[in-house]
């Protein structure tokens, strides 16, 4: 018999309730369950594809920067007409230098330092350009690594897409990663933290928000256990709505699915109302 410690991870990988997989597992007679597609990944090909996105990372680095350099030199050998192999800026200098006594018979000091002043100038323009390039792919590397972390702990609910699952989330919660590499989730512009102090987790923050949602998924529907009909007082009309919490209870009264067709379309009416009306629509309260 499996333990129920080991039944609930199971449950959580197959996306199956604790209930319907120790049922299934007890019977004797085989019995198909529908298991939910979910990606996971253990520790070391997590780790893994990190260390592909460090690579790849570093080589789009290295690639812009050589050529930058390139780049460079060609454009200066253009400028003074000069045609050699080689992209190095010292072996331009010297190049240069000759290029000016052999045509002048002249001192090339003056020419030569306006020339360093002008490969200063590039060279200073090329780095910010690398600079801003780095920034910019440290960035999308920091955020592609948090979407995947993130992607697999949301579970959409009845009568939502995966994306949309995803897009309400990160509308209502900020993920990142500090420099000491610790997962902070923010809600409201405040660091979530749990009772030692310990910041949430992306996991525990997600499974949370989706318990004040109620997101429910399986066979859960209107006038069900989370679901019950005539609680509270609702709207007269749906579109007065300002809060989230004011809809939840009118779907109550009227036996809607909070999460089915229907309850989006009001949500999405009563938004719209509120922004002809040049109010704000809460979706977190």
């Amino acid at each position: 018999m499996l333990s129920d410690k080991t039944v609930a991870a199971l449950a959580k990988v197959t996306g199956l309730s604790a209930d319907d997989l120790a049922n299934g597992i007890s019977q004797e007679k085989e019995v198909d369950l529908e298991i939910a597609v979910v990606k996971t990944f253990t520790d070391s090909e997590w780790e893994s594809y990190e260390d592909r996105l460090d690579k790849d990372f570093k080589k789009k680095y290295d690639e812009g920067k050589e050529t930058g350099e390139k780049q460079m030199i060609r454009e200066m050998k253009t400028k003074v007409g000069l045609e050699y192999e080689g992209r190095k800026p010292e072996d331009f200098i010297e190049k240069f230098k000759g290029k000016v006594l052999s045509d002048a018979k002249l001192d090339p000091d003056g020419r030569v330092k306006e020339l360093e002043k002008d490969l200063k100038f590039i060279k200073e323009t090329t780095l910010k350009e690398e600079q801003d390039k780095v920034s910019r792919l440290t960035k999308e590397n920091s955020e592609l690594k948090i979407d995947g972390k993130i992607g697999q702990y949301i579970k959409a609910p009845d009568g939502l897409t995966q994306e949309d699952a995803k897009i309400i989330v990160m509308k209502n919660l900020d993920f990142s990663i500090d420099s000491e590499g610790k997962e902070v989730v923010k809600k409201n512009g405040q660091i979530l933290k749990d009772k030692t102090r310990n910041n949430v987790s992306f996991e525990n923050a997600i499974i949370d928000f989706a318990t004040e949602r109620k997101w429910r998924t399986g066979t859960e529907g209107r006038g069900g256990k989370d679901n019950p009909a005539g609680k509270g007082v609702g709207l007269d009309d749906p579109k007065k709505a300002r809060k989230m919490s004011e809809l939840n209870t009118y779907f109550e009264q009227k036996e809607i699915n909070p999460m089915g067709e229907e309850a989006r379309g009001i949500i999405s009416e009563a938004a719209k109302a509120a922004k002809e009306a040049k109010e704000e629509f809460d979706f977190a309260s």
